[in-house]
């Protein structure tokens, strides 16, 4: 089996053939397979376009990201506001995440990022 290294000396020399061919170069499988962006295609550049502060171009590139990070963020200010604040029961601390209609909205939202990301073409 290979190591890590192995791999990323793989993808490496894929992306330079690539490159020198005059292909597209993506790590994206499901792109390279099918042609087709993944639902998540585009949230590479997404997140170097966030490392340097550029929040439009990000929510451009792939709007399903930049809603995660931005998601990601104001939940772990919640969870230490939270923990600095009254505890609530077990019960009712994930119960709104649960359900049948998560999954179901979940599913609904990567699709309409999808459909985007497929006529963005990214």
């Amino acid at each position: 089996m290979l190591g890590v290294s192995a791999w990323a000396v793989a993808v490496v020399a894929a992306m330079l053939v690539e490159r020198f061919a005059g292909k597209e170069v993506t790590l994206c499988v499901f792109k390279r397979v099918t042609g087709s962006p993944c639902p998540m295609c585009g949230s590479t550049r997404a997140t170097a376009l966030l490392a340097r502060g550029d929040v439009g171009a990000a929510a451009v590139m792939n709007p399903l990201f930049v809603a995660v990070v931005a998601a990601a963020i104001v939940w772990g200010v919640w969870m230490i506001v939270r923990a600095r604040t009254a505890r609530r029961s077990r019960a009712a601390r994930g119960a709104w995440m649960s359900g049948p209609w998560a999954a179901a909205a979940l599913l609904v939202v990567v699709g309409i990022n999808w459909a985007y990301v497929l006529w963005r073409g990214n």
